[in-house]
């Protein structure tokens, strides 16, 4: 009805007597989402995957589909956050939906470019090769990320790999 400091307030006291309230998290969240509180709501969508992942109730597809939704959940408000990202990539990669799993793989990868975490981010682009082995640029950033860590070698097969696929593409610029 429009209450949403009061819709929280009783949501959380049904979560204080039954914690595993599917609805009442979820419900909780979306009002923390519509008051501004991101940070708490973002917090109770992670609380409420956990406990979704821990229990084993995603046994069933129906279930696997809720916890995508409060994955996608987590995105829409926070979409910097790392571990719904990489959750959802490798869901959706699990699932077979390559396109939906290479979104959020170079969301992963512009995310850990930018904290400049390289061995995270070396793990990504990893990935997006197995999607995409003739993607340039993601190999370049690749290289570019070893070459930051010191790892010389793996560098140079990432740039012969760019040379022969340049080759055989006929691109000998």
């Amino acid at each position: 009805k429009g209450a949403l400091a009061d819709a929280v307030r009783l949501y959380a006291k049904m979560l204080a007597i039954d914690r595993e309230n599917i609805d009442a998290h979820f419900r909780l969240a979306g009002a923390l989402t519509q008051l501004g509180r991101t940070d708490e709501a973002v917090a109770r969508y992670k609380a409420l995957a956990d406990m979704l992942s821990s229990s084993g109730v995603l046994d069933t597809s129906i279930n696997w589909q809720f916890l995508i939704t409060v994955y996608e959940q987590i995105v829409a408000i926070e979409p910097n956050n790392r571990t719904a990202r990489e959750w959802l990539a490798d869901a959706y990669l699990a699932k077979g939906e390559r396109e939906k799993g290479r979104v959020h793989l170079n969301e992963l990868v512009r995310i850990r470019s930018d904290a400049q975490e390289l061995k995270p981010l070396i793990a990504v682009l990893g990935k997006v090769l197995e999607l995409q082995p003739d993607n340039f640029n993601a190999r370049r950033r690749l290289a570019d990320a070893h070459v930051e860590r010191g790892q010389r070698a793996e560098a140079v097969r990432e740039l012969r790999t760019i040379g022969d696929l340049a080759r055989q593409r006929g691109e000998l610029d």
